[in-house]
């Protein structure tokens, strides 16, 4: 050691104090993880997070589908009301309908 001062000797660690960084956490609750589930478990758990997943989405998507249902049965009916016609129209075609009639009414 010629020159320098290692920092270990200025501030020494504390025999019980350790530093985990996220690589060794990730090692640490794998291994935990295999010791509660056991290697014959692990697939098990992650085929049923995966499901999970899977129908987390699509009932996310459902109900996104169902939102854009309820707004296009609303848009005809409002549309029937104000007594215009919807066959072979797109959505946008209605809308713009429906708010020119509605800035003239």
């Amino acid at each position: 050691m010629s020159g320098g001062v290692a920092i270990g000797m200025i501030l020494p660690l504390h025999p019980l104090q350790f530093r985990l960084g996220p690589t060794e956490l990730i090692i640490v609750l794998l291994f935990i993880v295999l010791l509660i589930w056991g290697p014959k478990q692990i697939p098990k758990l992650a085929r049923s997070l995966g499901l999970a997943k899977k129908e987390f989405e699509q009932a996310s998507k459902g109900q996104i589908e169902e939102e854009e249902e309820e707004d296009e049965d609303e848009l005809m009916k409002l549309a029937k009301e104000l007594g215009i016609e919807t066959k072979g129209k797109s959505k946008d075609e209605i809308k713009k309908e429906i708010l020119e009639k509605t800035k003239k009414g």
